[in-house]
């Protein structure tokens, strides 16, 4: 039986990582990103009770969960934002598997978890839902290219070459469990590149939302940058405005980033080919460790006796 004492207290360290609110006789909680910049409509309220007042709480199950630390509070996080949820991200070159990465991914939690695994398991729900949502609408926009991308479901469809897709997939799972097709188990390493690239995008989506560049003025609308306002007296024509207000999206810089690794891949394997069946010169690549997102170089040196 928890005291009041030990609900106080749990709820004094749960308000030190997460926002909380009391309304009316409920006190509510929230793992949005909306105070770093998160437009993301969906909610992220959970409510939190006392474990004592459960009626879900029996004798059948506290004897079950005996090896379990019992908690003084329970929290209650919506239905949508409960399970695991991951983005999975395939470079698919027919029907063969060149290179993945999985975003979100959790390591498998025990079924009775703490609060703090179930918040953090809700913030990354939240997460991958609104990374989906952004990559999504701004497929539905994308018609630059001569293939536009296509969305069925969960999943995005973008073609990098002929013959070559990049499938982008929301996975969310409400009974914790992964799929057993998962490339996780395959023998490919994961493109920890592209799995950065999308935490930082979305990240810097959330800071340019929350943080506007200085100094404001004090007429005009605030968010316009700086090039923008100096666009009068430098007397700029409509070409020059234009091309200022042009920005990628997440989704074309993640199809160029896909599309570098595979041509940064066909150039090893041309390479590789060439050494092998080339004796003389002898052709030796070395390719840098630190190359950018985009940009990657490579060394060839070609060494013949005498």
């Amino acid at each position: 039986m928890t005291t009041q004492e030990d609900f106080y207290i749990e709820l004094l360290r749960l308000r030190q990582n997460w926002r909380l609110r009391k309304v009316g006789n409920a006190i509510l909680g929230d793992v949005s990103y909306r105070t770093a910049g998160s437009r993301f409509p969906q909610t992220g309220t959970f409510e939190i009770t006392k474990a004592e007042d459960d009626v879900d709480q029996s004798e059948a199950s506290e004897e079950s969960t005996t090896s379990v630390p019992k908690s003084a509070l329970r929290v209650t996080v919506p239905h949508e934002l409960q399970g695991i949820a991951y983005i999975q991200v395939i470079i698919q070159d027919g029907q063969d598997n060149l290179s993945f990465a999985n975003i979100g991914l959790p390591s498998p939690a025990p079924v009775n978890t703490h609060w703090q695994q179930q918040l953090e398991a809700s913030q990354n729900v939240l997460f991958c839902k609104e990374l989906f949502s952004v990559l999504a609408r701004e497929a539905v926009g994308l018609n630059t290219m001569p293939i536009p991308p296509m969305i069925m479901g969960n999943q995005i469809t973008a073609t990098l070459f002929p013959g070559t897709n990049l499938v982008i997939a929301l996975c969310h799972s409400i009974n914790e469990k992964t799929t057993e097709n998962s490339p996780t188990n395959s023998k490919m390493d994961q493109n920890h590149v592209l799995e950065h690239s999308l935490h930082q995008l979305l990240r810097d989506m959330h800071r340019s939302n929350a943080c506007v560049t200085l100094p404001h003025p004090a007429t005009a609308p605030i968010g316009i940058p700086r090039k923008r306002r100096h666009a009068g007296p430098a007397a700029l024509d409509r070409h020059t405005l234009l091309q200022m207000t042009k920005k990628d999206g997440m989704l074309e810089e993640i199809i160029r980033q896909s599309q570098h690794v595979v041509l940064r891949m066909r150039t090893q394997v041309v390479l590789d080919t060439l050494s092998k069946e080339i004796k003389d010169p002898l052709i030796i690549s070395h390719w840098a460790s630190l190359n950018a997102v985009t940009h990657s170089s490579v060394r060839v040196t070609l060494q013949s006796s005498g």
